[in-house]
């Protein structure tokens, strides 16, 4: 047998809102399940979207990875924060962090995605935002893109500028 524990916590206003996130949360759970069996539950299938991408494979992932707070972010509000998570320091001080996800390739030509990834992780950096489990405003520390494909060699030299620039 296999036991998975899981919980969250949801403060919603609208039934629709609170279906959205229970399926967000069976999504999370079939991905952490898969990967703690090692293999699919269900037919075997590719991620099709970045949402899908980030519920069944990154969010497990970063829970594997030992970060606490995880949590899908994606929305109006988010400031180029599609996830956000948090690991504790070498004193047990929360450290925020936020990721950047995205479903394919990213390129990195004029007016190329790399350019709207960038601007997001601007504000992502730049605005402050409300952690459910801490319920404070937090600042992100550290700044992750996660791509379900390959960067351009354009994209890394781009990214690599801007890192150098800031």
């Amino acid at each position: 047998w296999i036991h998975l524990a899981y919980s969250a916590e949801a403060e919603v206003e609208k039934v629709s809102t609170a279906v959205e996130l229970a399926e967000q949360i069976v999504e999370e759970i079939e991905g952490a399940t898969e990967m703690r069996l090692g293999a699919e539950l269900w037919a075997p299938k590719e991620a099709d979207s970045e949402k899908e991408f980030t519920l069944r494979t990154v969010l497990p992932i970063l829970r594997k990875l030992g970060f606490q707070n995880v949590k899908y972010n994606h929305g109006k509000r988010e400031f180029g924060r599609d996830v956000t998570f948090a690991r504790a320091t070498e004193f047990q001080d929360l450290e925020f962090w936020a990721a950047q996800v995205k479903f394919g390739d990213v390129a990195g030509g004029a007016n190329a995605e790399i350019d709207g990834v960038l601007a997001q992780i601007e504000d992502a950096f730049r605005m402050p935002y409300y952690d459910l489990y801490t319920k404070q405003r937090q600042r992100i520390a550290k700044m992750a893109i996660i791509i379900s494909g390959k960067f351009t060699e354009n994209a890394i030299e781009k990214i690599c500028e801007k890192i150098e620039s800031s």
